[in-house]
């Protein structure tokens, strides 16, 4: 094979080779990374999020207060061991004293089980139970919150770059038109005015596309410190339209069903439970205490006598307690009961008018937002055509320069206005869902594992005995 045959070879392999990378690049680049949705955001968010897992583990804490109620009704054992040595001396009238010295052991289990008490172990447990569902509902709360702010953290971010896009657009016809004012000054046709106020039209448009990359920035670490991921090609998000229809229905759902309602009306009536606790802890109470002892004696005496002696002591015993006085504690704990009641069924109030109020502050600036977008996008409009027309008569001589720059300004910030308007309906319909209480994993219908909340309650009532947290 000549040299020159092996030139062509190695030419051709090489032209070969530059193809197929050309076509690997090009493969790479027309499949673009798939758009992230809101539910795979909010998915994450989810899973991740450390608020949510700090309120998962005050509800594991929250859990062992069931078992310390229930604990009441179990039985308590105990066991002793004593080793010593006896130094006795035994004396007894006209009888020569006598002393014993040796090695003495004792053993002994000791086993008490509650059976009485009035009732009030009853009603702890019950008081405990709700405060464990109490905090769960204000889990349900947190988790809302959660899911709310990464929504408006994703919102933020296609507002951020929406307006960003816009003023960068804004920027590119100022910049064309302070070019075509150039171009007729130098003929003739444009005043030096005409190119003095293109020029700061555009320096306040570089200003403004300034101040919208910052945002934009703003919005992207916000949107990793809620999320946790960096965002990257977000899917345009969709509002809610399975809302119901009128407001009343909505004060209704919000005022029986919100986590914060729901959370201060468990806690009043974990309140009221401990209330009667309290009046039954002046009742008797009654337990069965069994108890088996041995205790060894090996000592000698006077006479050098080994004495051995083998104790042996089983007792069953019924103790009855009946509490008479003890220093006005029982009376105190009773009235701050009475105190602490009171003062839930304030909260109780509280929380529902504050539900209330956020429902209808949430569906009064849906409303609106509905109205504004409606008119903001008959502006853009409008303002499109105005500049149209601007335009054409700016050629025809009717129209200054000045006149189509201050109709492109009105259209920039008509276009603005829609878009915080646009993005603000949005964000509202998923507010007022938050506001009656819905925005939650499973409401959402989110692909999660839903924390259960259940599990924990039900393992703190079977766990006896471990330290184990799993």
């Amino acid at each position: 094979m000549s040299r020159a045959d092996k030139t062509i070879i190695n030419l051709f392999f090489s032209v070969i080779t530059v193809i197929l990378l050309s076509n690997s690049s090009y493969a790479k680049s027309s499949d673009p990374a798939q758009p992230i949705d809101l539910f795979q955001a909010l998915t994450h968010t989810y899973n991740n999020n450390p608020n949510l897992q700090e309120a998962l583990e005050q509800l594991k804490a929250a859990g062992t207060n069931v078992y310390k109620a229930s604990a009441e009704f179990l039985p308590s054992i105990a066991a002793g061991i004593d080793r010593g040595r006896d130094y006795q001396n035994i004396k007894v009238k006209n009888i020569p004293s006598n002393q014993l010295n040796g090695p003495i052991s004792a053993d002994s289990i000791q086993v008490k089980q509650p059976i009485f008490s009035s009732g009030s172990s009853v009603f702890g447990v019950k008081a405990s139970k709700k405060a464990f569902f109490a905090n769960v509902a204000s889990f349900y709360n947190t988790e809302q919150q959660v899911l709310l702010s990464a929504i408006q953290a994703y919102i933020g971010v296609l507002y951020a770059k929406e307006s960003l896009d816009i003023n960068i657009y804004n920027v590119q016809m100022l910049a064309k038109a302070l070019q075509y004012a150039e171009e007729r000054f130098e003929v003739g046709d444009a005043t030096r005015s005409d190119v003095a106020e293109s020029k700061s039209q555009l320096s306040s448009a570089l200003a403004s596309k300034a101040q919208a990359e910052g945002d934009y920035e703003i919005a992207k670490a916000k949107y990793k410190q809620v999320i946790g991921i960096e965002p990257a090609n977000l899917a345009m998000i969709q509002e809610i339209n399975n809302l119901p229809l009128n407001l009343r229905d909505l004060v209704e759902i919000a005022s029986n069903n919100h986590p914060v309602v729901i959370s201060a009306r468990l806690n009043m009536d974990s309140k009221k439970d401990l209330l009667v606790r309290s009046k039954l802890g002046i009742l008797p109470s009654a337990s069965i205490n069994a108890s088996v002892a041995r205790q060894d004696n090996n000592t000698l005496n006077n006479a050098a006598q080994r004495v051995i002696q083998k104790v042996i002591d089983k007792k069953v015993m019924l103790n009855v307690q009946i509490p008479i006085y003890q220093s006005g504690l029982e009376y105190m704990a009773v009235r701050n009961s009475k105190i602490e009641v009171q003062g839930s069924k304030y909260t109780l109030q509280k929380s529902r008018e504050q539900v209330i109020e956020g429902v209808i502050e949430a569906w009064n600036k849906l409303s609106s937002y509905k109205e504004a977008f409606k008119s903001s996008s008959d502006a853009v409009d409008a303002a499109s055509i105005a500049l149209d027309s601007m335009k054409q008569e700016e050629e025809v001589g009717t129209r200054t320069l000045l006149d189509v720059l201050e109709a492109e300004q009105k259209l920039f910030q008509a276009k603005l206005r829609l878009s915080n308007v646009k993005y603000s309906k949005v964000l509202s319909t998923y507010t007022l869902k938050a506001s009656v209480g819905d925005l939650t994993a499973q409401k959402l219908k989110l692909p999660v594992k839903v924390f259960d909340t259940n599990a924990y309650y039900n393992k703190a009532k079977k766990q006896l005995i471990g330290f184990s947290e799993e």
